[in-house]
């Protein structure tokens, strides 16, 4: 992975459009030379930070950052659907803020539909 190129390419994504998805939730994300295998890196934040993005802004203490490499067609874009398809859901949110462990994060999201 290209750490500097990766960056980059979130930053160009950022002047696109908005990642803010309102709620507490930012979904950064993009295809980049930069990446080897998708990913999607998830934190959640201990306090939450001020986020801005494209003229949009507003508390934010989740984010789901979606790093795709550059050839991999609109597949970012499926998985950005399904992601903001599921963090609607109220319980999954509820879940996520109350798990733990890494092993129950990754246990809400892989069975996301």
């Amino acid at each position: 992975m290209d750490r500097e190129v990766f960056v980059q390419d979130l930053y160009r994504r950022e002047r696109e459009g908005s990642t803010y998805m309102g709620n507490g939730i930012a979904i950064p994300h993009t295809r980049s030379a930069g990446v080897l295998a998708a990913s999607v890196c998830i934190y959640r934040l201990a306090a939450p930070m001020h986020y801005v993005s494209h003229g949009e802004e507003g508390e934010v203490d989740k984010v789901f950052v979606i790093a795709m490499p550059e050839g991999s067609g609109n597949e970012h874009l499926r998985v950005l659907a399904r992601l903001a398809r599921n963090l609607v859901d109220k319980e999954l949110l509820s879940a996520f803020d109350n798990a733990l462990r890494n092993d129950e994060v990754a246990d809400l999201f892989d069975g996301m539909g």
